[in-house]
């Protein structure tokens, strides 16, 4: 199975809303303020990211150690039942008995595989909706409180931004800005708001 790593793709763009109001604070003589993050830091340096993907890779190591464990032990008993059954050393009963072991086990690689799988499958997009909806709506706050008329996300390398001056470069404050926002939101857990971290069990 492969590793799992929750990857942001494409080049997202978050306009701060631009009403006649909200114009007057975030530009000066009509001329748009544009910046930029660099995508790519989102993944190593945005708590809830790094947090939620640390979760998630987890768990998908944890499913595959079990897997390749299942998957080895079938091969064992699938392997001595073919030997004992070529010397002709299992009787009706033991034939019978093997071959309802060894489907048992293919069994529980199945659930394991399309149960198990799935709903971490399921986490995956979960964490992936939810991180996207962190960028949208702490983009159009930070372009607010900043007067930003736009805020694109740029790749590393490649992507369709080719050029930005690195005086448009917000990354660093604008990941500082969400991990703050986000805490704020995990202090105010204790009067009832839901928390939108995976847990180690697999419930949100």
């Amino acid at each position: 199975m492969k590793q799992v790593f929750v990857l942001i793709t494409g080049v997202a763009f978050a306009a701060a809303s631009c009403s006649s109001e909200g114009s007057s604070t975030g530009t000066k003589g009509g001329e748009s303020k544009m910046a930029y993050y660099v995508q790519d830091s989102i993944m190593t340096q945005l708590e809830y990211f790094v947090e939620n993907n640390k979760i998630l890779e987890e768990k998908a190591k944890d499913l595959e150690q079990r897997l390749t464990e299942l998957q080895q032990k079938y091969q064992v008993k699938a392997e001595s039942y073919q030997r004992q059954m070529a010397a002709q050393l299992l009787s009706p009963n033991s034939q019978r008995s093997k071959e309802t072991e060894l489907q048992e086990i293919q069994n529980q690689l199945y659930t394991l595989q399309q149960a198990e799988g799935a709903e971490l499958q399921f986490e995956e997009i979960s964490v992936t909706e939810k991180l996207h909806k962190k960028l949208d709506k702490y983009a159009k706050a930070y372009a607010r409180e900043h007067g930003y008329t736009a805020i694109f996300a740029k790749q590393a390398a490649g992507g369709q931004v080719v050029y930005m001056d690195a005086s448009m470069d917000i990354t660093m404050d604008f990941i500082q800005y969400m991990n703050e926002e986000d805490q704020k939101g995990a202090d105010d857990e204790e009067d009832g708001e839901e928390d939108d971290k995976v847990s180690e069990d697999g419930e949100e």
